[in-house]
């Protein structure tokens, strides 16, 4: 749980600033997670200068700096300069933090919940449940997601666009099959007999699950007659028709939704080229080819994020944190399939609104392990930090201007957050 202070101290800095940012700040603030499936490789791009004795690194690579930032350079990686060049300002890298497991679905429930013990949920979707007025709160465009009492606040679109199909009635003429329809007559009677079946579940007033399911379904009902309207906003282009969907293309919805002031957070996964995911436990060099799509990607999206109104007045991109994080990252050494395997220790990169920007923060020492922290200044210590998900979720939950039970007494790490 975030400390008194942590948040007093935030709430402070948010006082002092301009009425614009403060709106973005709080309630307003909208959150995009992508997702890179599988587990990368941040020797390729966020953790240069190992030492290759230690660390089987990029031996086409060199150190470089942009806005602040060294990274891994790379010619066939053009698209990483050119993001820390346009964008490294408004950026900061988290190196060194440990996910403490080595499977796939495991990482995915630490990375996002701090913890894989009980009916835990993701940072997300806590983040969106204090806006559940909201119509969509947490938009799951594709990738993980973790939800246990909150989980009305989660609202999965589905790879194909299944719940846009849904909503608009197409996707009965979809399936194959083609599936039967009811005639508008039956298909408006069969809706009355159910909603009034909700209704009297509603009006009994029954202790425990069943006292509660007859309004949930009420109030389901309601913003399905709002969804409807709105279906042509969750849907993406190209989608069920068996393509390959660009990310930036997948991510318009929720750029809609956002600007609509339907969704507070949004996940989407990233798989690399031709979305054959980032486990390369074998031919490590497609860790280079996904990070090149995965920053042309993330460039695509910022610029329309850029060019498209928030809620606030200002620009998405002003009124939006984007958090690029995969599981976990990859060993040191090369396997012998020429791969590497899963490691507990991994980067994210956090950009946009409420983000102090041209930094790194942490490190790894020469074996890829993470080093202590100075959660203040984001500088290695040895009389640090080790940092672990906990920390990144209080750090998000605090620029949400929100409490949860779910960050296990981390502490946020403060050198991330802009006046701070």
């Amino acid at each position: 749980m975030l400390s008194r202070r942590a948040l007093l101290a935030f709430g402070s800095a948010l006082a002092l600033a301009p009425r614009r940012a403060r709106a973005a700040d709080t309630d307003n603030r909208k959150f995009l997670f992508v997702f890179a499936a599988g587990g990368w490789d941040p020797a390729y791009v966020f953790a240069p200068g190992l030492d290759p004795s230690v660390v089987d690194v990029d031996l086409d690579g060199e150190t470089a700096i942009a806005s602040g930032i060294p990274f891994v350079d790379n010619a066939a990686r053009p698209s990483v300069r050119t993001f820390f060049e346009r964008y490294g300002g408004s950026s900061s890298v988290v190196n060194g933090l440990e996910v403490r497991s080595l499977t796939h679905e495991r990482c995915r429930q630490l990375i996002l919940c701090g913890s894989d013990e009980g009916a835990v949920e993701d940072w997300p979707t806590v983040i969106a449940s204090a806006r559940a007025d909201l119509l969509l709160p947490h938009l799951v465009l594709t990738g993980p997601a973790f939800a246990a009492a909150n989980a009305a606040s989660v609202v999965r679109l589905g790879a194909n666009d299944q719940l846009a199909q849904l909503l608009s009635g197409t996707y009965a003429d979809k399936a194959t099959p083609p599936l039967a329809t009811l005639s508008a007559g039956s298909s408006g009677r069969a809706s009355a007999f159910a909603r009034g079946r909700a209704e009297a579940w509603a009006a009994a007033q029954r202790t425990g699950q069943a006292g509660t399911w007859g309004a949930d379904l009420l109030a389901a009902y309601e913003r399905l007659d709002l969804c409807r309207d709105i279906a042509g906003d969750i849907a993406t282009e190209g989608a069920g028709g068996g393509l390959l969907i660009p990310m930036p293309d997948r991510v318009q919805a929720a750029l809609r939704c956002f600007s609509a002031g339907y969704s507070r957070c949004a996940m989407v996964e990233h798989r690399g080229l031709y979305e054959r995911g980032w486990d390369t436990h074998t031919d490590i060099g497609g860790q280079g080819a996904n990070f090149e799509l995965l920053f042309s990607d993330l460039l695509s999206v910022l610029d329309d994020m850029a060019a498209t109104a928030g809620t606030d007045g200002g620009s998405l991109l002003e009124e939006t944190t984007v958090v690029v994080f995969s599981e976990m990252g990859r060993t040191p050494r090369m396997n012998s399939g020429g791969g590497k395997d899963h490691w507990t220790f991994t980067s994210a990169l956090l950009i946009g609104a409420g983000i102090r920007g041209g930094q790194v923060v942490g490190g790894y020492e020469g074996g890829l392990v993470g080093r202590p922290v100075d959660l203040a200044t984001g500088a290695v210590s040895d009389a640090g930090t080790a940092l672990v998900p906990e920390h990144l979720g209080a750090t998000l939950s605090l620029l949400a201007g929100i409490e949860p039970d779910v960050t296990g007494g981390a502490e946020p790490i403060l050198a991330l957050i802009a006046d701070a």
